[in-house]
């Protein structure tokens, strides 16, 4: 299990409104035995974050996926079990208010695979869509490989 901290502020002279978090699964691999990966992250707000839990092994491979499908799919019930042992669970869109911050905890999940993939967020700062694709400390996509406490 892999979490990606993300934090949006309400900077731009208004609020901000996140409107989706898409998850891409690049890349998947038999899973090395001892492969580990540890938790990235990019600091939190103030406020009680969001979670949004993936099972990535039941995506298809490159095709972005969105929130709004995850949230209700039934094959990320399990994930969405995961979500709620961690704390509430993603509500988009989301309205981040000028000077506040909104952090989501992205949570990647695999029990089969050496998993490499990416997480697309876009907002509207009331003029203009923006998009941005996370990628881990290298600037590669996220990579997440089972770890059997899944």
């Amino acid at each position: 299990m892999l979490e990606a901290a993300v934090t949006v502020h309400g900077d731009a002279g208004s609020s901000v409104e996140v409107r989706d978090t898409s998850v891409t699964v690049t890349r998947r691999e038999k899973a090395a035995p001892g492969t580990v990966t540890g938790p990235l992250g990019c600091g939190t707000g103030p406020d009680e974050p969001s979670y949004l839990a993936v099972d990535l092994d039941t995506l298809p491979l490159n095709q972005p996926v969105p929130a709004a499908y995850l949230l209700r799919s039934p094959q990320q019930k399990a994930a969405r079990q995961l979500e709620a042992d961690h704390g509430q669970s993603v509500s988009l869109p989301h309205t981040v208010e000028e000077g506040d911050f909104y952090s989501l905890f992205l949570i990647g999940r695999t029990e089969r695979y050496d998993t490499r993939w990416k997480a697309t967020i876009t907002w509207w700062d009331g003029k203009d869509m923006h998009r941005r694709t996370l990628s881990g400390r290298d600037g590669k996509d996220l990579r997440v490989v089972p770890t059997g406490d899944n």
